[in-house]
């Protein structure tokens, strides 16, 4: 059920963020924006991982890889590298994301294991040696494709092999932490927990979300007791980039007289995240992605730039010129009455003859805050200019 989760809920929120601002304070995230960026995650399937943490992930990983950036305190896409990865075919895109985990030394797994309160007392580990050792060890099990392996069988054969794989020195005192109880686990006792909780943490959450392994259950019901490794699981393990040559088929979107966008699920993202500027999301199935071309949603896409024109030629490109008539009546007509008209505020000066009108206009103070003159005596005074203009017209005598 994790296949292709950490490639969609990291598409979902470049989306979310190029269309809704989302600013850091002391470069968090608010909780309000936490919420709004979590509602945009697929349904959780992994007991072990809870949407927030899930979340953090994401963010630091989009983070690492460039995906995203800051800008003017502002967290969203960084375009350049969003394009790169969003036109990359499905194995390159998570080959990306894989190995920017690996050598990553700003994520320290140890520490964002759910059963583990490590103390931040001055004690240091090495993210970087205990994973390159635990992915070493995956490597070398040499399982044939599609076979299942107990997860409590590779912590043991960790545990007799290498079991200070993440300790120098074999030290197991001066790493303080505790368990969710408030236990200090100091002592080669605590090595399930501390050692053991880290390799379940990679096997049962880090590791699946990249693909690496899928997890099973030998019983119905249970908690997942089973991993396999995948395909591209062998190739990150083995260093094997994909096929350079790989490429997308053309997968066409359709659109229906109902304004609905039917996405399927190999479609580009590159598209689906076009798509996504002027439709809203409705729905999501294992087969596809359901949007709809709302009034609203396309006077966001008009407001920013896009223009209807632009539209219709993107859905003639990835529908094959498949677009219902009325759909294209429809957006052009949308498009034609966009920003027409509007509503403003505005004061009006009424003066006594043209004369008056003239030599105000040709004032050089008071012409350029003047507006439209709608009349032979009367001129519009736009909101932000009025207060000023009556100042003056009280100092040349004009008010009282």
């Amino acid at each position: 059920p994790t296949r292709g989760r950490l490639r969609e809920n990291l598409f979902n929120l470049l989306v979310y963020l190029q269309t809704h601002p989302v600013r850091l304070a002391k470069n968090a995230v608010s909780s309000t924006d936490r919420q709004a960026l979590v509602a945009c995650l697929l349904p959780p399937v992994l007991p072990a991982l809870s949407p927030e943490a899930e979340l953090d992930f994401l963010l630091h990983l989009g983070r690492r890889t460039e995906l995203l950036t800051v800008a003017h305190g502002r967290l969203r896409p960084n375009r350049n590298p969003v394009r790169g990865w969003l036109q990359a075919g499905t194995a390159a895109q998570m080959w990306m994301l894989q190995n920017a985990w690996r050598a990553d030394p700003t994520w320290n797994d140890l520490w964002h294991v759910p059963e583990l309160q490590p103390q931040n007392t001055g004690w240091e580990n090495s993210p970087l040696r205990a994973r390159a050792a635990i992915l070493d060890f995956l490597e070398r099990l040499n399982a044939p494709p599609n076979s299942w392996l107990a997860i409590d069988g590779f912590l043991n054969t960790i545990k007799q092999a290498n079991p200070d794989f993440q300790r120098p020195n074999g030290d197991y005192q001066s790493w303080y932490i505790k368990n969710a109880a408030g236990e200090m686990l100091m002592g080669f006792e605590h090595w399930d927990a501390v050692e053991g909780g880290l390799i379940r943490y990679l096997i049962g959450v880090i590791l699946p979300l990249l693909d690496v392994v899928e997890l099973g259950k030998s019983d119905s019901g249970a908690v997942p007791d089973l991993f396999q490794i995948t395909a591209a699981g062998q190739q990150f393990l083995a260093r094997t980039p994909p096929d350079a040559a790989e490429s997308q088929s053309a997968v066409r979107l359709r659109v229906d007289d109902k304004f609905q966008v039917r996405v399927p699920a190999q479609a580009s993202l590159y598209d689906r995240f076009q798509l996504a500027r002027f439709a809203e999301f409705d729905q999501r199935t294992d087969r596809q992605a359901v949007y709809r071309i709302t009034r609203a949603s396309l006077n966001r896409a008009l407001k920013n730039g896009v223009t209807a024109e632009q539209i219709l030629a993107f859905l003639t490109r990835v529908t094959n010129n498949q677009i219902p008539l009325r759909v294209v009546e429809r957006l052009r007509a949308w498009g034609g009455r966009f920003s027409s008209a509007k509503i403003e505020q505005a004061t009006l000066l009424r003066l006594k003859n043209q004369q008056m009108v003239d030599e105000l206009q040709r004032h050089p103070a008071v012409g350029p805050l003047l507006g439209e003159v709608v009349g032979p005596t009367t001129i519009i005074l736009p909101a932000k200019t009025a207060h000023r203009v009556r100042q003056l017209l009280r100092e040349m005598g004009y008010l009282e």
